[in-house]
Formats: structure tokens, C-alpha cells, sequence
């Protein structure tokens, strides 16, 4: 049985001077509360505690203890607020929705309201961090998937849900010495051509073809996509053109290419076509694609290069 704790006086406290650590018996004894007007705030807080553990069997202990606890409330009071500080109320995101290709980037805000509140610090932070990255609100798709970017000041915050997508990449893919995309307006030479297109690598869809015709006379043009040596018609697609210069775009939806085979871009218009007249100086160079060289067929053996743009896709 563990020894019958010491029952104190008025003004004294029960005093533990030894702890049995194999069976937890305490031995105390009492000591004048004027002893320990000394004490720090952590110290009355480990004798408080001790104090706690002890059984008493004599009430008026128990009520020294309470009334003990009272007078040593070592938990800090609640600070005031201070009136010159006005709390940052809500944050909200421009957009909570985002859908960016992969490689690419868009720019987020984040609001404060109230306008004059006293922080006006933005905390960006985003899970997982390796589909997208944020730096002061600008986020840069890394890989396809899903991210969360969350704007925090002053403890509210506001989300925004980012799906990555494969990435787009659109290849102009011959420019003029100043810059420009050359349109196809040379004079009309015959009424079909063919010009290639080869992938440089893996895992790449042909989405569309976009560049300017100047048209002689109304009247349509047909293209077709196929691989060399071959009739089937990948894409066939056939389009009004007005006399003048037509803008042109034509979705080939999302065809597979294989990497380092030759694909002919067929151009058909009876009586009003024109392959585009682009100097080989002005090719621009890309990883994707080679547009410029290989087996092109418009009389003897010239090359034909595509001048406009080429928007392919990952798959």
C-alpha cells in the first residue's frame, strides 16, 4: 500500500521529495507557500503537475490544489487584438479551374479583401509539385496530370484545380529575312504538287495545317495526307478558296506519325494553284519534324516546302 500523504496546513503545500520509480510511491512532505513566490511560470507548472498526480484523501488538499491552480494559471493570456491591424477577411483566385498543355504557362492572381487589409503577403504552394510549379502566381505545366494551387494569406487561402495536358507544339515552319511566313502567291504553275513531312521522334500526332493561299479565281482545293509509296488516304480534306489570299486551316484531327517516316502533303486545285515560294535559307530549324528534304514531286525532282504552320501533339 502506498504511504498516506501528508495532510497540510493552511498556508503550507504538500511537497514531493522522492519518487519510488519501481513501485511510484511518492514521499512528501509540506512546505510554507511562501517558499515559492520564487517560482517561474514553467516551474509552477511541473509542480502543479506533480501536486495533480498525488492521491489525497483529506478534501480541504484537494481544494488548496484547486484553488492553487487558479492562482498559478501559467496559460498566457489572450492578446487583444491590435486595432491598427485589419485581418485579411477572404482571398480568391482569378480562375479555380485550369487546363494547360504540357510546357506551357498561365498566369494566376490572388485578391485580398478587404482591399486595405494590413498583409498583403500571397503565399503560393502546390500538391504534388511535380505536375505543375508556381512562382508569384505563374504556373508551368511539367507533366500530364493533376495539381492543386493554393494562394494563402494571413491563414485564408483560395484553390485552383490545374489539368496538364500533352503538349502542343506549333512549327512555322519557313520564315521570310524580316520575319514574316511566306504566303503561297507565285503564279499558278500546275494543278497538283506533293510535299513532305517527316517526324523526328516518337509519339507525335499531326492535329493541323495552317498558312495563307492567294486564290486566282473561286474554285477548291483538296489536300490529302498519306505515306510515301502508298494511296491511302490518311486525311483527305476540301475547302472553298476566294479570289484573293485565304487563311487556311485544316484540322487533320489527331493522326499518329511514325517517327522517321516520309508522309506526302498532296495539294490538288484545277486551274488556280501555286506551291508556295519559300527560299531554303529561311527553313526553320525544329526537333520535331523535317518539312524540308526528302522525296518531293513537282516536276524534276524539286523540293517543296511547306510554308506555314504545323501543330503537332503528344500523344
Amino acid at each position: 500500500a502506498l504511504p498516506r500523504p501528508v495532510s497540510p496546513k493552511a498556508g503550507q503545500l504538500v511537497r514531493v521529495v522522492k519518487v519510488d520509480a519501481s513501485t511510484g510511491a511518492l514521499t512528501v512532505d509540506t512546505i510554507s507557500t511562501d517558499s515559492l513566490s520564487g517560482l517561474g511560470s514553467e516551474e509552477k507548472e511541473l509542480l502543479l503537475k506533480l501536486l495533480g498526480s498525488v492521491s489525497y484523501t483529506d478534501s480541504s488538499a484537494k481544494n488548496a490544489l484547486a484553488a492553487l491552480k487558479k492562482l498559478w494559471d501559467t496559460t498566457p493570456p489572450t492578446p487583444l487584438p491590435d486595432p491598427d491591424i485589419i485581418p485579411v477577411e477572404k482571398v480568391t483566385l482569378s480562375q479555380h479551374t485550369l487546363e494547360l498543355a504540357r510546357g506551357s504557362t498561365a498566369d494566376l492572381s490572388a485578391s485580398i479583401a478587404p482591399p486595405d487589409a494590413t498583409d498583403q503577403t500571397v503565399l503560393w504552394s502546390v500538391s504534388p509539385t511535380d505536375i505543375v510549379s508556381v512562382d508569384a502566381g505563374r504556373v508551368t505545366a511539367l507533366k500530364k496530370g493533376s495539381a492543386v494551387v493554393t494562394a494563402t494569406s494571413d491563414s485564408k487561402s483560395d484553390s485552383c484545380t490545374v489539368t496538364v495536358t500533352p503538349a502542343v507544339y506549333r512549327i512555322e515552319t519557313a520564315h521570310t529575312d524580316s520575319g514574316d511566313i511566306p504566303a503561297w502567291d507565285t503564279y499558278p504553275a500546275k494543278y497538283e504538287f506533293f510535299m513532305p513531312l517527316t517526324a523526328k521522334k516518337a509519339g507525335l500526332l499531326l492535329r493541323s495545317l495552317e498558312f495563307r493561299v492567294k486564290g486566282y479565281m473561286p474554285g477548291k482545293m483538296r489536300t490529302v495526307l498519306r505515306k510515301y509509296g502508298t494511296t491511302t488516304a490518311l486525311a483527305d480534306k476540301s475547302i472553298d478558296l476566294v479570289r484573293g489570299y485565304n487563311d487556311v486551316v485544316l484540322d487533320m484531327g489527331s493522326i499518329a506519325l511514325e517517327k522517321g517516316v516520309e508522309y506526302q502533303l498532296y495539294f490538288a486545285a484545277a486551274n488556280n494553284f501555286y506551291p508556295p515560294s519559300v527560299d531554303s535559307s529561311w527553313v526553320a530549324a525544329n526537333d520535331c519534324i523535317d518539312i524540308a528534304h526528302g522525296s518531293a514531286y513537282y516536276g524534276d525532282n524539286i523540293t517543296l516546302i511547306f510554308s506555314g504552320t504545323v501543330v503537332l501533339q503528344e500523344t
